[in-house]
């Protein structure tokens, strides 16, 4: 028992800023990032018991996909997502990838020069527009010339195959999961 608490402070010390700087990136607003942190190590220490046979790997990863499902609710819940839909690639990109500091944008650049690396040309692109413009559905297709739902099935198979890449890469300690 008393293993776990350790296991489980141990964690937030470690994983707590990079939570943060995730959802704060997500959501541009210090205070909610800050909310939203807490609730996901609430969370995790909520579900303690049903996730106390992971690795730390393991751990990191179901932190930054709560961490992610949480800020997208929050955002649904806010109206955020229909409200700007429409932004420029320009104004995405200031605003969803307003860096804390050059260490860490030089990090993040890292990590998608990774997942290009073994991406094929034809899933990068589509990567691109999901993950780093974060296009809604309609102009992707628009963009591709394929319908929406051509695109889902696309859009679920090359996650298929992110999550394989990813995995490797966190085993060979190259990156940590922000995406998927």
């Amino acid at each position: 028992m008393q293993n776990n608490k350790i296991l489980y402070d141990d964690l937030y010390k470690e994983t707590y800023s990079e939570i943060f700087r995730f959802c704060a990136r997500k959501i541009n607003d210090r205070e909610s990032a800050q909310d939203i942190t807490s609730e996901v190590f609430l969370t995790l220490y909520l579900k303690w018991g049903l996730l106390s046979q992971m690795t730390i790997n393991q751990y990191r990863i179901w932190l930054f996909r709560t961490a992610n499902l949480t800020v997208k609710r929050f955002l649904r819940n806010k109206g955020y997502r229909q409200k700007h839909e429409t932004y420029f690639k320009e104004d995405m990109i200031e605003c969803e990838h307003g860096f804390i500091d050059f260490e860490e944008r030089k990090q993040y650049e890292n990590y998608i020069d990774e997942i290009k690396k073994h991406l094929s040309e034809r899933d990068y692109e589509l990567f691109r527009y999901i993950v780093i413009e974060e296009l809604p559905y309609e102009i992707i297709s628009k963009k591709l010339g394929i319908t929406e739902n051509t695109l889902r099935v696309r859009i679920m198979r090359m996650r298929t195959k992110l999550r394989s890449i990813v995995e490797k890469l966190i085993l060979l300690g190259c990156i940590i999961l922000f995406f998927c």
